[in-house]
């Protein structure tokens, strides 16, 4: 039987809260702090580790148990990062940036014109601020 996937999120309002007022306290590094824990039990339940459990077996075949859980624990922690900046940005104001090769791409787009190509690695909501060249929050 196939679940049916759904968009609704796994914590309740009250855990997003409490990530959203660490951010105001402590920056994106309080909301790094709590997602380790919050990855972690998360990794540990099977409930919610069997969802990318197919993706993980085909992308890393013959990992074992431990290398199972080890890339589990990587792909929901570079997921949850991608949360934590989002919601950063929308609570502290964005962020700063210190332009990186700016020079090189300007004279690029000056000669000829210029076609900047990024990976669809992240929250596509942040790539705006991506563009410029991330110094962090």
């Amino acid at each position: 039987m196939t679940v049916r996937w759904s968009s609704r999120s796994l914590g309740s309002r009250l855990q997003h809260g409490v990530f959203y007022l660490l951010i105001r306290l402590a920056g994106a590094t309080g909301g790094y702090c709590l997602l380790l824990f919050v990855v972690s039990w998360y990794v540990l339940r099977p409930s919610i580790r069997n969802r990318s459990k197919a993706y993980l077996r085909r992308r890393f075949p013959g990992s074992g148990v431990f290398g199972f859980f080890f890339h589990a624990w990587r792909l929901h922690w570079a997921f949850g990062q991608c949360l934590v900046d989002r919601a950063a940005a929308g609570i502290l104001g964005g962020f700063s940036f210190e332009p990186v090769c700016s020079e090189r791409l300007e004279a690029a787009a000056g000669e000829k014109g210029a076609v900047l190509l990024a990976a669809h690695t992240g929250c596509w909501q942040m790539s705006p601020y991506a563009v410029a060249g991330y110094a962090g929050v």
